[in-house]
């Protein structure tokens, strides 16, 4: 091969290896190109998404705040800082633990993760107590989340202010008791009428004896006075002898102090009944207070007498080893009666054939595990099996129109569950149609 050949032969190598570096290269800048493409896109798109969340948080009605493990607030939006009553971003760099009331210092064990999760699934808000700047306490829910970002945990709550829709829920709650003093009125009124009927007629029948005693009373006086002078007594001991003759002294002597009995326990029993009212009318709390729950029980049953007399016998079985428990004594008392209502209505409709029978509603207290129990039952028909799961959802009733509004149980659930942090259920029991079972927590 000529050298020329050679020549020739380095030369096609040389501009297929350019051709082929070429080639490369293009390729090379245009993935480079489209990778700045995506980056640029990417970048764009996180952009648009950091101002998204960036206006999201700025314009959320909650308010969200994160803090660190050590309680030092790292970030805030508007809203909470407008729920704390705090210039914009003036909550960074203070600690969580001036946002919260004494009363709410397990809230601050972080160490313990009682009140943050991992799993939003697991988030559900609670109602706790806040602390203004002004140090005013207002009610919020709050929900907290926790997540570990480089080596470090970063804590996350989401507040919301309730104020208003608990004066509301407070509002509810008086109107429907107040809906229900006036339901029991009427049946109150009747209560009071019998023992202050026989208590007038015992005041009647004391009011003929002693005015036959008063004339006896005159007659031995004269006859003291007679004898004294040492006159003729015959005729005034005559006298006196018919006098007790017709009064019938004996039957008197019986009959006057059972009467002042009668009347006395008469008294005690209006008495009773009106300080039962006083205290069922009573306006609530803010604040929980410890109470007797078997005196806040007989009074709700004595309100309510009228209701289940009739077409029920009621049984109490009350412990006697319960200790107060911390509650908003005028809700509870409106939730007891909405249940005992409900029971004696049950009861009615079950046993309205036959005047003869009474049906049961029994009423039953104990301390389990920790928590107060408190048993409402009767032997009425019962709640179907597919009703019990919504029988706690507003406006849900199972009554004629007209009649239930579907909100009685709906805030009985809300008031033992969200306000007293209690549980309420359907319990079954063999001996018993229907039992509503109520655990309320000692702390």
């Amino acid at each position: 091969m000529s050298d020329s050949q050679i020549i020739q032969r380095a030369l096609d190598r040389e501009r297929l290896a350019r051709k082929q570096a070429e080639s490369l290269l293009e390729e090379k800048s245009r993935q480079l190109f489209y990778a700045n493409e995506e980056l640029r896109s990417t970048a764009s798109n996180l952009e648009k998404e950091a101002t998204t969340l960036q206006m999201i948080l700025q314009t959320a009605a909650e308010g969200i705040i994160t803090f660190n493990a050590e309680g030092i607030i790292e970030s805030s939006n508007p809203a909470a800082d407008r729920i704390f009553d705090h210039v914009i971003s003036t909550l960074i760099g203070t600690n969580v633990r001036d946002l919260l009331p004494a009363s709410q210092e397990p809230l601050l064990k972080l160490e313990q993760d009682g009140h943050f999760w991992t799993s939003v699934d697991q988030a559900v808000a609670k109602r706790v107590m806040g602390k203004r700047r002004d140090d005013s306490v207002f009610e919020m829910e709050l929900s907290g989340s926790r997540v570990e970002i480089e080596d470090r945990l970063l804590y996350t709550w989401i507040i919301r202010d309730i104020t208003k829709r608990v004066t509301l829920e407070r509002q509810l709650a008086n109107a429907q008791k107040m809906e229900s003093v006036g339901q029991l009125a009427a049946g109150v009124a009747h209560e009071i009428n019998t023992p202050i009927q026989f208590i007038a007629d015992n005041l009647y029948f004391l009011d003929n004896g002693l005015s036959s005693w008063s004339k006896l009373c005159d007659q031995l006086k004269a006859l003291v006075s007679a004898c004294k002078l040492g006159q003729e007594t015959g005729v005034l001991c005559e006298e006196i002898e018919k006098s007790i003759d017709s009064s019938g002294l004996e039957f008197l002597k019986q009959e006057i102090p059972e009467a002042i009995r009668q009347s006395a326990e008469g008294a005690n029993r209006v008495a009773d009944i009106i300080r039962a009212m006083k205290t069922f009318s009573h306006p609530g709390e803010r604040s929980k207070n410890p109470t007797d729950l078997n005196a806040l029980i007989e009074n709700t049953l004595t309100v309510s007498r009228n209701e289940w007399k009739y077409h029920a016998k009621l049984e109490t079985q009350m412990a006697t080893n319960l200790p107060k428990v911390p509650c908003h004594q005028a809700e509870l008392g409106q939730s007891i009666l909405n249940l005992i209502i409900n029971g004696s209505h049950a009861i009615k409709e079950s046993f309205e054939e036959d005047e003869n029978t009474k049906g049961i509603l029994r009423v039953a207290t104990q301390l389990e595990n920790g928590s107060i129990e408190i048993r409402i039952s009767d032997n009425g028909p019962g709640i179907p099996a597919e009703l019990c799961e919504k029988i706690f959802e507003p406006f849900f009733t199972t009554k004629p129109v007209g009649i239930g509004s579907g909100q009685g149980l709906s805030i009985v659930f809300s008031v033992i569950t969200e306000k007293h942090g209690g549980s309420i259920e359907i319990e079954n029991d063999p001996e018993w149609s229907t039992t509503f079972l109520i655990r309320l927590p000692l702390e």
